[in-house]
């Protein structure tokens, strides 16, 4: 079934709920949350002009390329301090 089970709705309404919460650099910003006329839970994140961190692995890999050792640190530092938000 594609429909959302009530279990699925709550736990991505609570998930918004925690990301309208969070303020930090590192993490992207909430801007709100709303239903669709299908039911669905929309929520609206801020742009992120550099995509996120999925696709720029996955392109790097496409490219046969590898990620500079001080960029992977670089990005460990900022999830890492991303996490600590309360």
């Amino acid at each position: 079934s594609t429909n959302p089970s009530q279990n699925d709705i709550e736990c991505a309404e609570r998930e918004a709920k925690l990301l309208s919460t969070l303020k930090h650099p590192n993490i992207v910003s909430y801007i709100e949350s709303f239903r669709s006329r299908d039911g669905f839970l929309n929520i609206v994140m801020a742009y992120c002009e550099g995509g996120d961190l999925y696709s720029k692995l996955k392109e790097m890999k496409s490219k046969q390329q590898v990620l500079a050792e001080d960029q992977i640190i670089e990005w460990f530092v900022q999830i890492s301090m991303a996490l600590q938000v309360r």
